[in-house]
C-alpha cells in the first residue's frame, strides 16, 4: 500500500521545536559576536583608536591623547609589531592600566 503525503501527519517534538530556537538564536548572537570581534581586532591607525577609546571608556577615566599615545606606543614598543597600527583588542586594555599613571592630573 502506497501512502501519499497529504495522509501522513507530522508531529515535531517539542524539544525539537527548541533546539531550533536555539539554533537560531546562537547563529544571530555569533553573527554579531563575529563582526564585534573583527572590529576588536582590526588593526587601526593611531587617530582611529583614540577616537573609539575616548568614545569607550568610562567617565571617571582619564581621556587620551595623541601625544600620550605616542608616548605609550615608545613605552610598550613590544606591541607594535604591526608598525604604527592599534587594536581595540590587544592595546586598549593596556593604555587604560598605563594612562591614569602616565597623566598629568592638572591638564
Amino acid at each position: 500500500m502506497v501512502s501519499s503525503v497529504s495522509d501522513q501527519k507530522i508531529t515535531i517534538n517539542p524539544q525539537e521545536r527548541v533546539d531550533y530556537s536555539a539554533c537560531l538564536w546562537y547563529h544571530q548572537r555569533m553573527k554579531k559576536y563575529g563582526k564585534e570581534l573583527a572590529e576588536s581586532q582590526a588593526q587601526i591607525p593611531l587617530l582611529d583608536f583614540l577616537k573609539s577609546y575616548n568614545k569607550n571608556i568610562p567617565v571617571s577615566f582619564p581621556k587620551a591623547t595623541a601625544s600620550l599615545l605616542k608616548k605609550f606606543k615608545e613605552s610598550h614598543p613590544m606591541l607594535f609589531k604591526n608598525g604604527d597600527f592599534w587594536s581595540l583588542d590587544q592595546h586598549r586594555k593596556k593604555t587604560m592600566d598605563w594612562l591614569p599613571r602616565n597623566t598629568d592630573s592638572s591638564s
